[in-house]
């Protein structure tokens, strides 16, 4: 399965750890972001969110306001 990475803003690292999803503080910015890992989904073309990265987001209930970017692995 592809997986993708959403570097996340670490204020919202309590939010994170409340969903059980697997993440660690990033190897490039240290303790200023946390990367969240989890398993890419198919792009829903019917969804009121048109964009994908949004789409993952909200799948994986994670605030789309905290998220620096997203990237596929």
């Amino acid at each position: 399965m592809n997986q993708s990475i959403i570097h996340c803003n670490p204020s919202g690292l309590n939010d994170i750890k409340e969903t059980n999803l697997t993440w660690k503080y990033s190897p490039k910015y240290g303790k200023n972001e946390i990367d969240v890992i989890v398993n890419s989904i198919d792009y829903d073309e019917t969804s009121y969110i048109v964009d994908p990265d949004d789409q993952l987001c909200d799948h994986y209930n994670i605030n789309p306001d905290i998220v620096n970017c997203v990237e596929k692995l």
